[in-house]
Order: C-alpha cells, then structure tokens, then sequence
C-alpha cells in the first residue's frame, strides 16, 4: 500500500506500507505526472522521495527486471528513504540502483532532511 502527497516545497513524498514488491514500488507512475505536471508546466524539477522505512520489500521480482524501470521515471531527482540499519533493503535497494541507468538522479537515504535537502538542491 502506497500514498502520495506533493509537499509545499514542490516535490512529491509516496510513503509505502507492508510487503511490497518492487513492481508495486514502481507504480503510481501516472498519479505522480499528474500531481508534478503544473510544476513541470512552470519549468520546475520533478522531484520524488519515496519513504519505505514501513515497508518490507520482497524479493520475488528479480532486480534486473526492473533496473529500466528507474531510468523510465519521470523524476529529475528521486531519493529513497530507508530505515538506519536495514543491510537487507539497503542491499536490495543499492542493487535496484546501481543496475539503472539513472544513477546520478536516484540516491540512497537513512535520514529525511538529508534526502529532502538533496532533492531541493
């Protein structure tokens, strides 16, 4: 389960609860150009963090078929939250991003002002 809210700031936070797998994780694609399209229109970055420190990733979808899926989000930026500690989702999630292509726009984050700092720089 997933919700998705744009921030004053301008930038959207989908916070994702449960097992999810890592299709669900990319889903959601045509709520988040809907809710970033007037920003866009306004020559402003699309900008995501996505919050799964209450989610528990699985791992029945294999990495490497969802490697483009990062490289095909509409984000100029997207910054991944996880909780400190977490060696699994972090492994998991560092695979996800060093396979893609946009590994200059997708960054890894343990803390919430670091990420939204990143994402507004």
């Amino acid at each position: 389960m997933h919700t998705t809210k744009l921030q004053p700031e301008g930038y959207l936070v989908t916070t994702y609860e449960g097992i999810i797998g890592l299709q669900e994780f990319f889903a959601g694609r045509s709520e988040n150009i809907e809710l970033l399209e007037p920003l866009k229109n306004e020559g402003k970055k699309m900008l995501k963090l996505a919050d799964i420190i209450h989610a528990e990733m699985t791992e029945t979808d294999h990495p490497a078929e969802t490697k483009n899926l990062l490289g095909e989000m509409p984000f100029d930026r997207l910054a991944i939250l996880i909780e400190p500690g977490n060696i699994k989702k972090k492994a998991l999630v560092d695979l996800i991003i060093k396979g893609s292509e946009a590994e200059e726009h997708v960054h890894l984050f343990t803390d919430r002002t670091e990420a939204v700092n990143w994402l507004l720089s």
